[in-house]
């Protein structure tokens, strides 16, 4: 059946409150999220890091001392005169430099293909991998007894792993995952680093290569490391060491594969590997450094997106009230996905949406639909939207909020994206409201707003609102106000858009507006529903006001435009 083609009652399953279909719940978060991924050049660079050389990191290397490393986490090369033989080799020259025979030759080698991949604009990968240097640089990862060779293989591989996917692939399939997964327990914690990139890139990849790095053991290797570095970092925090800032950088990192090896969902990551993960993810939410907060926060959305059963492991874990918390975050980069975790979480039962509720996440949401980021603004709709979709307690608490108004001003003014989403919010309180509810929503001029998306073209959002608009004329119709309500829908250009919708080339669409205009708008003595006769007033721009029904009767007065 065609989307656009559903009943009002089938409609209703892609809602929590109704049938409580999971895969017609998740639908519209999925297409959110692709959505989201494809537009987001910021999420894309998560999947994948290609490590350049550091400003001012020329060919002149400075000889460092054992187990010494810069800033940046980089271990340069002792050996000058064999790095400056082959600072300006070609690629064959590199390549048979790799396979000789001499240990001071084949590192110069592997620093050399480290050095052409690092800093060219597009690197020469495919020249590399076509010349089959990735065996070496994974033999390369085997010889614990020079660290400085190990690492600059493994950043060799992360940046073959950093292009495309074939690239990564046969980083994989060259026998690379197991010996970088080996090097996270390297007591040179540049070395380890310079693994977690590389898995990173791996695991970032897909499902396939994310899921063969969780089967070949890389969990408890992470989890220790993770625990390492984040000993480290706090005493070289509270010393205000040195080491500071590559306890940090690796800090961050950790975080990064942890994302990683949480994303992608066709299959999801195996549900045994993200409850070991939980933990982490909770105390790395507690970091003071942002980069790492923002790739945690990640995390948990995408796991609370891509395993359903994980949204009640995620709260129990304890870190909704930290995620509340960062909706107030100064960096949008951050509120992103700490808004489209609990987005996530509020898609579950009526019991996990209490649960975001009582952590204090509607206060925050008017904020968050006044932000002068237009997608920050369509994410909290879009919570919302699920939020509303619940039971009607759950309604009023967003009533009582005041987040309704906020709403209606997003459908007449906001992003068009955002305007989507909450029509959706408004429509699936006229669906789940009760009548009192329905009647405020009325109250808060919402028939203009409503109306103002009968001319978006997607044939789908058409549908759910002329199903909210037939809803509120068969509610006034009941307390014998319909014509009220159809000079309201009429003042506001309602109507025009109703019979041009006549015209439209979605036979849903057409039969719907056919049948409501005749219902409601038709010349016979019953089309009209103002039974008693009452005149109506109207200002010409649809603004309405009336009294909420309490007791299923009529409100004393009743509707007032």
């Amino acid at each position: 059946m065609d989307s656009t083609s559903r009943t009002p009652s089938e409609r209703s399953r892609l809602y929590k409150n109704k049938d409580k279909d999971g895969e017609e719940l998740r639908r519209r978060r999925n297409d959110a999220s692709v959505e989201l991924r494809k537009a987001s050049k910021t999420d894309q660079m998560m999947k994948r890091r290609n490590i350049d050389l550091a400003a001012g990191d020329d060919d002149e290397d400075v000889a460092l001392g054992d187990g010494q490393q810069q800033a940046s986490g980089k271990v340069l090369s002792p050996l000058r005169d064999a790095n400056n033989v082959l600072a300006n080799a070609s690629i064959d020259d590199i390549c048979k430099a790799m396979k000789s025979g001499s240990p001071a030759d084949q590192f110069a080698a592997i620093q050399a293909c480290r050095r052409a991949l690092s800093k060219e604009r597009h690197p020469p990968i495919d020249e590399f991998v076509n010349r089959g240097v990735l065996p070496e640089l994974v033999v390369a990862l085997t010889k614990p007894a020079n660290h400085q060779v190990v690492f600059e293989a493994a950043w060799a591989l992360t940046n073959i792993a950093s292009g495309e996917a074939q690239h990564t692939r046969a980083v994989v399939n060259a026998g690379a995952l197991q010996p970088l997964i080996e090097l996270l327990n390297s007591e040179h914690l540049n070395v380890a680093e310079q693994a977690v990139w590389a898995l990173g890139n791996i695991a970032g990849d897909g499902s396939e290569l994310r899921d063969r790095a969780i089967k070949a053991g890389i969990v408890q290797p992470l989890l220790r490391l993770l625990q390492r570095v984040s000993r480290d970092s706090a005493i070289a925090a509270s010393s205000s060491s040195s080491g500071s800032d590559n306890s940090i950088s690796l800090l961050g990192n950790c975080a990064w594969l942890v994302s990683n090896l949480c994303r992608n969902k066709n299959p999801p990551p195996p549900a045994s590997a993200v409850l070991e993960l939980l933990p982490a993810m909770a105390a790395l939410l507690q970091a003071p450094h942002k980069e790492v907060v923002q790739d945690t926060c990640w995390a948990l959305s995408y796991v609370t997106d891509a395993v359903n059963d994980l949204i009640g492991q995620v709260i129990a874990s304890g870190v909704l009230p930290t995620l509340v918390a960062l909706l107030d975050h100064t960096e949008a980069a951050i509120v992103t996905p700490a808004l489209r975790t609990i987005g996530n979480i509020v898609t579950g039962t009526d019991q996990q949406t209490d649960t975001a509720l009582a952590a204090g996440f509607l206060p925050k949401c008017h904020r968050l639909l006044l932000h002068n980021k237009p997608n920050i603004v369509k994410e909290a709709a879009w919570a919302l939207s699920n939020v509303l979709a619940g039971s009607q307690p759950q309604i009023q608490q967003v009533i009582d909020n005041n987040l309704i108004p906020p709403l209606i001003g997003i459908v007449i003014n906001g992003d068009f994206k955002a305007k989507k989403e909450a029509t959706w919010a408004l429509t699936n309180m006229v669906t789940g409201g009760d009548e009192a509810q329905i009647s405020y929503l009325a109250n808060q001029n919402v028939v203009p707003a409503l109306c103002e998306m009968l001319s978006v073209q997607e044939a789908k959002i058409v549908c759910i609102v002329m199903e909210s608009l037939t809803a509120l004329l068969s509610l006034a119709k009941k307390y014998n106000q319909a014509d009220d309500m159809c000079i309201a829908i009429e003042g506001c250009g309602g109507l025009d858009k109703l019979e041009a919708l006549q015209e439209h080339e979605n036979p849903r669409v057409y039969e719907m507006s056919l049948q409501m205009i005749e219902e409601f708008f038709g010349n016979d003595e019953d089309g009209g529903g103002n039974e008693s006769g009452a005149a109506a007033a109207g200002d010409g721009a649809g603004q309405m006001m009336f009294s909420a029904p309490t007791d299923g009767n009529a409100p004393a007065g009743g509707f007032k435009f």
